[in-house]
């Protein structure tokens, strides 16, 4: 976990922040151990489902969103690393996502930092979505729906994380209409 820390230390998050990623990873931690999985067994959608569901049944909903940020940035990290998700995991956004940040770092010119803080922002959207996460079902998005995500998502948060998730969908659906879904 110490890479972790130190990429959250590079992205410029404040001391409190990353001691509550880590405790949030610790259980993650303990869960796994429990389990008889590995780290890189999170990024399996169902261990971190399990992994969710079982903190819910200790937890409130509100108090679970900073254990999901956490365990997405986790992923994020993981994915960062080199690793892969495990075959017949993958997510229906995958190939979406990929080419968007592609798309961020030759066309826009945005900074791997940037980049990083658009994949943890979009990856909530793209699973909220589900099958119209992939680039087929963009074309078949609406306004409302991408509304009544931004408005319940937002609720809660500060300015900078509503700014930043109001500048990531922004630019996915610039990079949608340029493709043409």
């Amino acid at each position: 976990m110490g890479g972790f820390a130190d990429g959250l230390i590079a992205d410029g998050f404040s001391e409190s922040s990353i001691r509550r990623h880590l405790a949030n990873l610790c259980h993650l931690n303990d869960f796994l151990a429990n389990k008889g999985f590995s780290a890189e067994d999170c990024l399996r959608e169902e261990v971190g489902h399990s992994f969710l569901e079982v903190l819910s049944k200790a937890r409130t909903p509100s108090s679970l969103s900073p254990v999901k940020s956490s365990l997405r940035r986790f992923e994020g990290y993981l994915l960062d690393c080199g690793l892969e998700r495990p075959s017949g995991a993958g997510c229906v956004y995958g190939a979406l996502l990929e080419d968007y940040l592609e798309w961020l770092r030759t066309t826009r010119g945005l900074t791997d930092s940037t980049i990083k803080g658009r994949r943890c922002a979009l990856r909530s959207f793209l699973e909220e979505l589900g099958p119209l996460g992939s680039a087929e079902g963009m074309a078949s998005l609406c306004r409302e729906s991408v509304e009544s995500f931004y408005l319940a998502w937002a609720e809660g948060k500060g300015n900078s994380c509503r700014r930043l998730m109001g500048q990531a969908l922004r630019s996915l659906l610039r990079f949608c209409h340029e493709r043409g879904w």
